[in-house]
């Protein structure tokens, strides 16, 4: 609600931003403020320095930092430092502060908040799961706990309609689309008996008056995606669609 913006101007924020800060006055004691304005600094550098160390580890393509001589060990040391200078003044307020960071990036995960930037996170996730993969001995695997691995690839063929019929009406959300999906998802259900990993990819072939970017096409391809997708969590098949 404090994004909304008034004639261009994020007012709500302001007046907000004007209470805190003057709630923060009518403490009366320097004493007070001071702890609460060093807790403000220190976590945002803290945050700010942890950023950059995780970015140097993930080898981010956006991060290119300036100074050459920069190492993610710097990062690392200045986290830390920030941190535990902000228990060293006051452990109650680090607490607090930390607690209500927390709580904000819990708020802006859950509201679905639209960004323009990428995530650390969804890197550092993606680099533990390249690196566990590169890290599986496939030799030992196979032989000890060996689970089925599947790439389902195959030609979209709806029930009682042939491919043409179905191109022509690519423009229309049609949900009884798709009936290949489910015979080959119940199939893969079947062989990966609930475990494995399963890649699944529907060929859908493009008419003689279609090209690669047709709206028409595209649009058709994603609604077939979104129906592989709903399949896929609605009879436990764990994997991905394409």
């Amino acid at each position: 609600p404090l994004a909304v913006k008034t004639a261009g101007e994020p007012k709500r924020a302001l007046v907000f931003a004007y209470v805190v800060g003057g709630l923060c006055v009518l403490l009366g004691s320097l004493d007070l403020v001071a702890p609460l304005l060093s807790m403000c600094f220190l976590l945002c550098y803290s945050f700010m320095n942890l950023n950059c160390f995780v970015l140097d580890i993930l080898k981010d393509p956006h991060w290119r930092p300036k100074w050459k001589y920069f190492h993610w060990s710097i990062g690392l040391f200045g986290f830390l430092l920030c941190t535990a200078l902000m228990f060293t003044i006051n452990y109650i307020y680090a607490i607090v502060a930390f607690a209500l960071a927390g709580g904000i990036f819990v708020y802006i995960l859950h509201s679905n908040a639209e960004t323009d930037w990428g995530s650390a996170l969804h890197g550092l996730r993606f680099q533990i799961a390249v690196r566990s993969l590169l890290a599986i001995d496939m030799h030992q695997h196979l032989q000890v706990n060996w689970k089925p691995q599947l790439l389902l690839l195959y030609q979209l063929q709806e029930e009682d309609q042939d491919t043409e019929t179905a191109g022509q009406e690519r423009g229309d959300s049609n949900e009884a689309a798709g009936h290949t999906h489910r015979v080959v998802f119940s199939l893969a259900n079947q062989l990966r008996h609930g475990s494995g990993l399963t890649i699944a990819c529907a060929i859908i072939p493009l008419l003689e008056s279609e090209g690669e970017d047709d709206p028409g096409a595209v649009a058709y391809a994603d609604s077939e995606k979104r129906q592989m997708d709903f399949l896929m969590n609605e009879m436990g098949v764990e994997g991905f669609s394409m």
